[in-house]
């Protein structure tokens, strides 16, 4: 939201409460006061420049103000006169300084506190030297003399509670320019806890104007100004819980573009004054992309646990208004974003969600939500960093991706899933907590279009308003229960689904949208031991033979038989680890690193289309089995894994194994003899591997190919380092079966 905001205006008069023209420190006389100081002064050799009348609980030995030399000289401030008395002139008092010395440049601070013992950041301690009761609260009247000559006078007004009232920190301090009470406004830095100020260094800047320069390591340059967009208010904490709202309040902005803080002001909402400015004479650049914190304390003992803190403010943010409450920051006189609540939680801040980064789309309340992830002392939020995405309510028939934008949810069609593995009676542990069922995806989709049921309405549905998409070739695994502690020891569930499973007579169907995909049925199950359809036969046809399913063999987690999540044994087949080679079940043989080179390597055929004539060979140097061979382009999600048990798939040393799409030789462009696998290969360029339980054992990549004819690694070149090098590539010339070229299964011919 961007708004103008009223210019400040509040100038009052400088009085000059002496007969004398020196008492306003512009005169250039003396009297004969002068030579009660060990050093002779002129008006203006010393300058009043920061009061703390009002300090922090009892004013008793808290109080202090400063005095600033101006002059390139070291001054004996022996014999100088402090002098306090009311704004009405009434009450005065005086403090002849004994030994104390400021040098050139420098600041010196003068404090009721014991002079023997005064705290760090008091110079001088003149305890009761300007009366018991000390500076008045409400205002008065403090100078520094020689005698009757005046060396400088001031008149503060406004005082705040444990707040310093400061000359304006982007000005040199000076007895003529300090007479403007404008120029003063209360200090903004902490220099111990509760207490604003800062004794003996230079102030905070004050802006009766915008400033429009800032000193960058010293050197004046003009600041570079925000502009609307570059703020964007994105976190709040009104309420904290695990401190007090005085210690624990903060919020956050996030910095779009590049920009000088000073100037900044904060603005409670509905207020048309700052409460708070940022400043200072140093350049405070703000770099694109940061999140700044500012909060009341900079201290995490005192703040509730906080990151560091960028910058303090003082501004009193409210909980809750019938009307609306906010804060806004801005600066130059426009305020450059504002955010407004009528009500905040309790010990958690509201966070604006990631996506929407913008001082126009912050303007609604439900932009933002109250977070959830723990800091510091116990409270919610993520001051001074990045917000995690709010929940979002998707509308029907949307989900919300990871990046936390809305899609249409994908639903899968017949074909595309069918059921391959269910407990109905687990005995490891009960029906309610170790019931489960398998879904094996031939295709991408959501789950979150997914519904269930086991005669014929459907009893449940997957709810989730994030997408949860599924790849083809996943297994998925529903179960009544996803703690593995209690389930029997499942893998990692892919959603917890209520259920529950007929031991007999039992009837499963999956549907999208009241259109059923797959439908299970069994007459009976056997204790402890899931029912698993046969990995030959696939599809939501072959499911429907209950000759197709058989009691699983191999165990899992807390003794129950299954293979959850993972491929199926086949029906009588082999224990994991195991193929039947004839008829003799033996240990399987797995290639290792070296074993396999790929070859050669169709994307492109021209006989038949690509998805039955595609191809690939492998040249293999040691007798091993490919049970379990992964294969395909990505390594982390290979497009087929050949079975790792049932018979053995043994190759021998120097053979040449082709891999097809399709292993017909009818329709398949006449490839004899290939291995029948999932996996695409790209014509314009694409990748290709071949592994072993995660782990790459040859991998290859391309960036073109011919049509009709496969890509040959050279002879001399079948390794899998030197397969890598496009240089070792060239195009087949040689055709075999109906006419596209290629060497499958045979020595390569490169020219």
């Amino acid at each position: 939201m961007i708004r103008p905001w009223t210019a400040h205006s509040r100038r009052l008069a400088a009085l000059c409460l002496l007969a004398s023209a020196a008492a306003c420190g512009d005169s250039s006389g003396r009297d004969d006061g002068a030579g009660q100081c060990a050093t002779n002064l002129l008006p203006g050799d010393l300058v009043i420049s920061e009061v703390m009348a009002n300090p922090d609980g009892a004013d008793k030995g808290l109080e202090w103000f400063e005095v600033y030399n101006p002059t390139d000289a070291e001054i004996d401030m022996s014999g100088v006169l402090l002098r306090f008395r009311k704004a009405d002139g009434s009450g005065e008092k005086i403090h002849q300084v004994e030994d104390v010395v400021i040098g050139p440049g420098e600041y010196l601070v003068f404090g009721d506190a014991d002079p023997e013992a005064p705290p760090a950041h008091v110079d001088y301690g003149y305890g009761d030297g300007l009366g018991a009761s000390g500076l008045n609260n409400s205002g008065g009247e403090l100078s520094v003399a020689c005698g009757t000559s005046v060396v400088d006078l001031i008149i503060y007004q406004d005082v705040a509670d444990s707040v310093s009232r400061a000359f304006d920190g982007t000005r040199e301090p000076d007895a003529a320019g300090n007479d403007d009470l404008d120029a003063w406004c209360d200090a903004s830095t902490e220099y111990e806890d509760g207490s604003f100020g800062t004794p003996g260094a230079a102030n905070d800047a004050c802006f009766s104007e915008q400033p429009t320069t800032c000193n960058q390591d010293g050197v004046p340059r003009d600041i570079l100004a925000p502009s609307p967009g570059d703020i964007v208010i994105t976190e709040y904490m009104p309420n904290p819980d695990a401190v007090g709202d005085d210690e624990g309040e903060w919020f956050e902005i996030y910095i779009a573009n590049d920009f000088d803080l000073n100037g900044l002001a904060i603005t409670k909402f509905g207020d048309e004054e700052p409460t708070d400015i940022i400043g200072s004479v140093d350049c405070m650049p703000a770099g694109a992309g940061t999140y700044l914190l500012f909060a009341h304390s900079a201290d995490p003992a005192v703040n509730g646990g906080l990151p560091p803190v960028d910058h303090l403010f003082t501004l009193s943010m409210s909980n809750t208004s019938e009307n609306g409450t906010g804060i806004s920051v801005g600066w130059g006189g426009q305020f450059l974003d504002t955010v407004t609540w009528n009500d905040s939680g309790t010990g958690a801040s509201s966070q604006l969600d990631p996506t929407l980064l913008d001082p126009t789309r912050n303007d609604e309340e439900d932009a933002f939500c109250l977070s959830e992830d723990p800091y510091g002392d116990g409270d919610l939020g993520s001051p001074g960093a990045a917000n995690p995405p709010c929940p979002i309510e998707a509308p029907e028939g949307s989900c919300a991706d990871a990046d936390g934008a809305l899609r249409q949810i994908v639903a899968p069609s017949v074909g595309d899933l069918w059921v391959t593995e269910f407990m109905a009676d687990p005995s490891a542990v009960g029906d309610t907590d170790g019931e489960w069922f398998e879904v094996y995806a031939n295709a991408g989709f959501d789950l979150n279009a997914l519904e269930f049921g086991r005669e014929d309405d459907v009893e449940e549905a997957v709810e989730l308003d994030t997408c949860a998409p599924v790849e083809a070739g996943d297994r998925i695994l529903f179960a009544k229960n996803a703690e593995a502690a209690t389930n029997g020891g499942l893998p990692a569930v892919d959603y917890e689904l209520g259920l529950s499973l007929l031991n007999s007579s039992g009837r499963l169907f999956i549907a999208t949208d009241g259109e059923v995909l797959d439908v299970v049925t069994w007459t009976g199950t056997t204790s402890g031991s899931a029912r698993s359809l046969d990995p030959s036969v696939s599809g939501p046809e072959a499911n429907d033979d209950e000759a197709n399913w058989c009691d699983a063999e191999e165990a899992y987690g807390d003794g129950d038989f299954g293979t959850p999540a993972a491929e199926n044994l086949a029906c009588g087949g082999t224990p994991a680890g195991t193929c039947d080679d004839g008829g003799r079940v033996r240990d399987v043989v797995s290639p290792t690193a070296g074993d396999l080179v790929i070859t050669e390597w169709m994307p492109n055929p021209d006989a038949v289309g690509d998805t039955e004539g595609e191809w690939f060979e492998v040249l293999v140097s040691a007798n091993v089995d490919l049970n379990g061979l992964e294969l395909g382009d990505d390594p982390k999600n290979p497009d087929t894994t050949i079975s790792a048990t049932g018979e053995c798939v043994a190759v021998t040393a120097g053979t040449r194994v082709v891999f097809a799409r399709n292993a017909d030789m009818l329709t398949n462009g006449g490839l004899d003899s290939a291995i029948e696998a999932g996996f695409t290969l790209g014509n314009g360029g694409g990748a290709l591997f071949v592994g072993i339980g995660g782990e790459v054992l040859d991998q290859i990549s391309y960036t073109a190919s011919a049509t009709g004819s496969s890509t040959s690694v050279a002879p001399g070149s079948e390794d899998t380092v030197a397969n890598d090098d496009e240089l070792n590539h060239c195009t087949s010339n040689t055709p075999y079966g109906d006419g596209d070229n290629g060497t499958p299964g045979a020595e390569n011919a490169c020219e």
